[in-house]
């Protein structure tokens, strides 16, 4: 699953693209309500660690200039 992000901040905007690997086929099961905050949570979780954690094997993010 592709997402683009953007997220503005005291320090200005920053644009993302993130691609989850494998969650498309984890959230097929789930009804559309569930799978959108499932996949709001891996987002939010990703933004709140992305400098003090490696990214998971199952993320890649790009900065988008």
């Amino acid at each position: 699953m592709l997402v683009e992000v953007t997220v503005a901040d005291a320090r200005g905007v920053d644009r993302w693209r993130l691609t989850f690997h494998s969650m498309w086929a984890d959230l097929c099961e789930f009804p559309l309500e569930d799978a959108a905050l499932i996949a709001r949570a891996n987002i939010e979780e990703w933004w709140d660690t992305r400098e003090g954690e490696p990214e998971p094997p199952s993320l890649t993010a790009e900065r988008l200039a």
